[in-house]
């Protein structure tokens, strides 16, 4: 898991964003092994947890290969509005240059289907088969895409 944006803010972490190419498995100790020092012991622990519990069997989900699947998009709380997740996000938008970004938000994240819209995502479906803690009611999400730039037309 080469895909992993981590914001700072001097040396606290303020943020992490993950995204998964086409051709790439989720794999939890693979994406710590690479965040290297990004977290402290009780976030590891949290993520390690929210990993098995969301994302377990996304490795299972395959995409196309000029598609990329943002998995998380994470704001510490003392730094939400302040666009953390704004700079992220174009961060990624410029890395994927060319290749169409999926998502899966939460319906009533607003907040969050604001942020995707204004870069330029669409809602595509409401999905009913969102990620939820394995035994509980899966909650109403929504998939949005971006199209790549040669998709849509765009120039480089």
């Amino acid at each position: 898991y080469r895909n992993i944006t981590v914001a700072r803010y001097n040396v606290e972490v303020c943020g992490i964003c993950i995204i998964r190419n086409g051709n790439e498995k989720w794999n939890t100790e693979t994406v710590l092994s690479r965040m290297g020092d990004a977290l402290d012991k009780s976030q590891v622990e949290g993520f390690k947890d929210v990993s098995e519990k969301y994302f377990g069997g996304t490795e299972s989900k395959k995409l196309d290969y000029n598609e990329i699947e943002l998995v998380a998009c994470c704001v510490d709380d003392g730094f939400r509005r302040k666009s953390v997740a704004r700079k992220m996000l174009s961060h990624i938008i410029e890395e994927c240059r060319g290749k169409t970004i999926k998502l899966t938000v939460l319906e009533d994240n607003v907040a969050a289907i604001k942020l995707y819209e204004k870069a330029g995502f669409a809602v595509v479906k409401s999905n009913e088969d969102g990620y939820a803690p394995k035994g509980l009611i899966v909650p109403k999400c929504f998939v949005m895409r971006r199209e790549s730039e040669i998709a849509a037309g765009e120039s480089k």
